[in-house]
């Protein structure tokens, strides 16, 4: 066992019985020979569905929310219903028939012209 038999190995740990147990590498090797793995994994995987036909945006989500359990359904429920929530409230104040709306009902009570809650529930 000749370090100069294994490419860019700096140094070989060895058992008592000379086996190879550990190779030390530089860094930047290590992390080139990672990027090298992940990018052939990647390939892998793309040439594994290369013939498959693409999902929609309406068909992929379908897919994964049925992979969901109930616990994990009900989570991502609360989480869209706060997004929505807050994007509808963002909406709101910037949409122009609103702002319309809101200065015409602070206009309508400046000027009196609005019925309270008793008076409106007295009238039946």
């Amino acid at each position: 066992m000749n370090i100069k038999d294994y490419p860019f190995a700096q140094d070989l740990i060895t058992d008592n019985q000379g086996q190879i147990q550990q190779v030390i590498i530089n860094f930047e090797d290590y992390q080139q020979m990672i990027e090298t793995y992940e990018d052939t994994g990647l390939y892998r995987a793309m040439i594994e569905v290369k013939n498959e036909t693409p999902l929609s945006l309406e068909e992929a989500l379908a897919e994964v929310i049925n992979s969901l359990d109930l616990t994990q359904k009900q989570q991502l429920l609360e989480i869209l219903e706060q997004q929505i929530f807050e994007a509808e409230e963002d909406s709101y104040q910037d949409d122009e028939e609103t702002l319309a709306e809101l200065k015409q009902v602070r206009n309508e009570y400046q000027s009196g012209d609005y019925v309270t809650l008793e008076q409106y529930l007295s009238k039946d």
